[in-house]
């Protein structure tokens, strides 16, 4: 995989801010590339990555139907199977957040049932060996999506008591105490 770096460049077309890819130009080891991905120092964004077509195929990464954001569950499977990393500094990708655009516009509901079907995609499908940090690393998205969301998608109650099985089970305490205090707030 390729990455280039980006511009966000806000509605107001001021103070254009360029993501700083802190991170060698080339990372040549499964473990060093899923730590950067899992301490967010590389973008989910599918945008402004080239990857090989057969790669894709060969792994069956595939977008997921029917959500937004679906390139955050796509990265968490792309990460699985990734081996190199070449890092671009320059800016190859100016990011426009438009009024209107379906992340900037898609009704509450739409939002809840896509991050519950991304978080709970992730519970079900962690990586042996890896458990414990895929579960730390997303403990605090599910933690706000499911205070948001809980009381208009029942299913997030559900997916509540898995996260917390899966913490135990994996030994994750800091995650269990994330998850019991969004609880109790919620």
């Amino acid at each position: 995989m390729v990455i280039g770096n980006f511009e966000y460049v806000p509605q107001d077309l001021q103070n254009e801010v360029k993501l700083d890819l802190a991170l060698p130009t080339k990372l040549d080891q499964h473990q060093a590339i899923a730590d950067a991905f899992l301490e967010h120092r590389i973008p989910v964004f599918a945008w402004n990555k080239l990857i090989k077509r057969s790669f894709i195929i060969e792994h069956s990464l595939f977008f997921k139907v029917g959500i937004i954001h679906e390139d955050f569950l796509w990265s968490f499977f792309v990460t699985k199977y990734l081996n190199s990393i070449r890092i671009h500094q320059g800016i190859t990708y100016h990011y426009y957040k438009r009024i209107g655009s379906i992340v900037n516009s898609s009704p509450s509901i739409i939002v809840g049932n896509s991050y519950y079907s991304i978080y709970e995609d992730i519970v079900h499908h962690l990586t042996k060996g890896w458990e414990a940090q895929e579960l730390n690393c997303y403990v605090e998205g599910f933690c706000r999506y499911y205070l948001i969301y809980k009381a208009e998608i029942p299913e997030y109650k559900t997916l509540y008591a898995t996260y917390l099985q899966k913490f135990k089970e994996h030994g994750c305490r800091t995650a269990i105490l994330k998850l019991r205090l969004s609880y109790v707030m919620g």
